[in-house]
Parts: structure tokens; C-alpha cells; sequence
């Protein structure tokens, strides 16, 4: 059986998972926490989120940054991203 390139086979998954277009885009508004994006993506569990940015972060498409301790990471510095696009 032929394989497809593999930034094929992950545009495809992004394409059909129900979840992936939603999340990208709430993210590409600001970086935030698990807890935020939970709150702005009602009706997902925290189940099938974290199942989708494990396989998001595999693909390359977002990137998780240490949150500061202070502050709840409430401060900017850090939290789940859209990884900008390589030519």
C-alpha cells in the first residue's frame, strides 16, 4: 500500500478530527493554559483535549512552554501555541 508524505497525512488528520481546526483557532488568538482553552471550548472533555494537542504537539502543530509558578501562570509567560508555519 502507498504511504502519502507525511505533512500530507497530518493535514488530513487535521481535517477530519472534529476537535483540531477548533482548538487552532482559539489559540491563534492568544497562547493560553489547558484550563483556559477548556473554558473556551465548551463541550469538549478534558479527555479528548488532552488526546488532541498530544497528537497536535507530535504533528508539529502546536508547542507547550513552561508557565511561570508566580502568579498561576496567569503572567504571558508561557502555555500551549499555534507553531508558526516553515516554508
Amino acid at each position: 500500500m502507498e504511504r502519502f508524505p507525511k505533512h500530507f497525512e497530518k493535514a488530513m488528520w487535521m481535517l477530519t478530527s472534529k476537535w483540531s481546526l477548533r482548538i487552532v483557532c482559539v489559540l491563534m488568538r492568544s497562547p493560553m493554559c489547558f484550563g483556559e482553552l477548556c473554558r473556551e471550548l465548551p463541550g469538549i472533555s478534558r479527555k479528548v483535549l488532552t488526546e488532541n494537542l498530544r497528537q497536535m504537539e507530535r504533528n508539529g502543530v502546536i508547542a507547550r512552554t513552561c508557565l511561570s509558578s508566580e502568579g498561576g501562570g496567569q503572567d504571558g509567560t508561557g502555555g500551549i501555541s499555534p507553531v508558526p508555519a516553515r516554508d
